[in-house]
């Protein structure tokens, strides 16, 4: 008997090796905090999340002497291809004397499969003098903003610019991510806003597996056309 093997085969097994990478939904939540006791804790769906899809979290508002324009984080599906998306336009011009540094964090767990590379990017745009723009990442194995395991090095930057690196963490399934950005201009003013990802890194026996089913439903497609 013939063995037939049709384009709609080929796109099925390319999808299910495709969505086997892409992580599991749990439910992200976005931290802001000035330092001075002023917060806001925000989960995915619920009381002050502006964001009208799920995977995502959205703050508008003031915090202290913060005015914090828009800050949203997405992960997973909202935010493919990257596994967590986290931005912000923040004016601070005018900020009350105190409001020294703002730290945002964005956390979510129930990430899979089990990776062990990571990549980070960090854009941020800033006008005003002595201003400090940081960025650093976290993968905890089951916990949101437990920031165990740093990935890589932290970013610092004092002028507008991009930078990016690649981290190894042994994260097993159902892993969780943390992105910590910490905004301060060092009593002054200024306005800040910034982009950051975390980016899967793929493993290089996951890119040989790929190939391989490849060659082999190439060799397959072969064979029945010459048969």
């Amino acid at each position: 008997m013939k063995l037939r093997i049709s384009g709609v085969v080929i796109v099925a097994v390319f999808a299910m090796l495709v969505f086997a990478v892409v992580p599991a939904h749990a439910t992200a939540e976005l931290k802001l905090d000035d330092g001075n006791g002023n917060t806001a804790d925000i989960t995915d769906g619920l009381a002050g999340d502006l964001c009208g899809v799920a995977n995502c979290v959205t703050y508008s508002g003031t915090l202290g002497g913060w005015n914090i324009n828009v800050t949203t984080g997405s992960d997973k599906s909202s935010s493919a291809p990257n596994l967590m998306h986290l931005n912000s336009i923040n004016h601070t011009t005018g900020i009350a004397a105190g409001s020294n540094t703002l730290t945002i964090m964005f956390s979510d767990d129930g990430f899979s499969p089990a990776t062990t590379g990571f990549e980070l990017t960090f854009g941020p745009v800033i006008s005003g003098a002595n201003a400090t723009a940081t960025y650093a990442a976290y993968e905890d194995d089951t916990t949101k903003f437990a920031l165990t395991n740093q990935i890589g090095s932290t970013l610092t930057f004092h002028t507008s610019g991009t930078g990016q690196m690649n981290g190894l963490v042994n994260a097993p399934n159902n892993y969780a991510l943390t992105q910590v950005v910490t905004l301060s201009f060092n009593g002054g003013v200024g306005n800040v806003s910034f982009d950051a990802t975390i980016d899967p890194v793929p493993e290089p026996a996951s890119i040989v597996f790929l190939g391989t089913v490849l060659l082999g439903v190439t060799s397959l497609i072969r064979k029945k056309r010459a048969a």
